[in-house]
């Protein structure tokens, strides 16, 4: 199952934190109650990803809301390719970890796994 909102949690790393943030407001419900996004350079490439929780935290440490979301971004993120197996990906979610990118081995986002499709039923 692919996450079908691939293309709205995608984010320019120049767009500002305000537009980021009204981005993740419509995403939560989508990504597990997270406001999640990965954030791409102009070729489309992952550098990071970026969370309600991190913006909240930096415009608390005086990070302009209109400066660009690459200056919050958290580039050192937990991801999987699509060589990970399903074992190696349930043990990240095992870490309190609710949305994980995959990357293919360009760096570009081809899905994003959630753990609430890994929960046991």
């Amino acid at each position: 199952m692919s996450f079908q909102y691939i293309k709205k949690v995608q984010f320019q790393k120049n767009q500002s934190i305000r537009e980021v943030m009204r981005g993740l407001n419509v995403l939560v419900i989508h990504t597990e109650g997270q406001g999640f996004g990965v954030v791409i350079d102009e070729n489309a490439c992952c550098i990071g990803v970026v969370t309600d929780g991190d913006i909240r935290r930096k415009l608390t440490e005086g990070v302009l809301i209109d400066d660009p979301i690459e200056k919050i971004v958290n580039d050192n993120f937990v991801y999987v390719t699509t060589d990970n197996s399903p074992h190696q990906i349930l043990r990240l979610f095992e870490s309190n970890i609710k949305n994980i990118p995959v990357l293919d081995a360009n760096k570009k986002l081809v899905d994003i796994l959630q753990s609430k499709d890994f929960r046991a039923s």
